[in-house]
Order: C-alpha cells, then structure tokens, then sequence
C-alpha cells in the first residue's frame, strides 16, 4: 500500500515551512520567505596509516552554507531592515570601522527553519547558531516581468540542532544524537 493512499502518514512537502531569525536579546522575526535551503553536513576525516592498511576516521562536522531567499514587501521587514541590522554590526576604532562577529550574533544569532504538516503544525525545525550572513543580494529590477523583488541571503553558522516531534534528535553542543529506530 502507498503512503498517499492512507491517513497515517502526513508527507513533508517543499512549500510549507517558515524562516524565524531570532536575536541575541530574544527578539523573534519572522519573514516572508520564498525558499529556505537545509543544511547540509560534512563529515571530515583523517587518514592513519597501519604497515600496508589505510583506515580513515572520522574527525568533525563541517556544515555547508543555507541560503534563504525572502520577499522584499516594500515594508519594515525588507530592505530597511536588513541593512540595519548590517549597520548594527560595526564597531568604531577612532576614526576606523570594522565588523565584529559578537555584533553579527546580536542582530542574527539563531535562524530557524521550520517545516509544517498539512495543518500548520511544526513538523521538523533546524536552529543555526552562530549564523551570519556570508552575501545579500537585494534582486534586480527589470521592466520584462512582473516578479516580486527578492532578498537572497547565504547564511555561514557554526552548528545546527534538529529536533523532531518536539525531541531533539541532533544537538552537537550537548553531544546528544538521539536514535530514532
């Protein structure tokens, strides 16, 4: 039997989800995103040498960049606070500026990727900490289409935690990997 032929089965799908960025005073904002990438997740190695034999180990996680892409509504939450949050993040030697990443995690720190079931309900969420935006492109304007205007952001973080059905199934900070078998 299929799974779409039956009720005990809810399948993710791609077009339901929400991007919740939240700041280091606990702020929550949520935006109007038009995709959200998941992380991907790297696992380095090294190599040990025995007499004849090569065997492998593994070493760290390396996490993969995240793009998002929102839609500029033309309101508070678009342009204008973007690049306010970016000019949050300088920080003055005399008459010098430059960027400081304790600043970066004041006005980003945390974003989270939800995806929803078929009723809105949190099916899974991903939580990015230490998340910084690595590019921004702000859309181009054009008189051949009609599109909304876009906002792409390329996220770089530390580390990601996964939780499922309200339990934490991966937090790296903890060392807690929980089996789901």
């Amino acid at each position: 039997m299929a799974f779409w032929t039956t009720d005990l089965f809810d399948p993710k799908v791609s077009f339901r989800f929400k991007v919740i960025f939240k700041t280091n005073d606990g702020f929550e904002d949520i935006w109007y995103a038009v995709s959200a990438g998941q992380p991907s997740l790297t696992i380095t190695s090294a190599e040990a040498k025995f007499l004849r034999h090569t065997a492998n180990f593994p070493t760290s996680y390396k996490w993969g960049e995240v793009d998002v892409t929102l839609v500029d509504t033309g309101g508070p939450k678009t342009t204008p606070s973007v690049m306010s949050k970016i000019s949050k993040t300088q920080i003055q030697y005399n008459e010098l500026f430059s960027m400081s990443k304790q600043r970066f995690l004041q006005q980003f720190n945390q974003v989270q990727i939800i995806s929803l079931d078929s009723k809105g309900k949190q099916f899974d969420k991903w939580t990015l900490f230490g998340a910084f935006p690595s590019s921004i492109t702000f859309g181009d304007y054009s008189y051949n289409n009609d599109n909304l205007l876009e906002i792409k952001i390329k996220f770089k973080f530390d580390f990601a935690k996964f939780e499922a059905d309200g339990q934490v199934i991966f937090d790296p900070t903890s060392g807690l990997v929980q089996s789901t078998a």
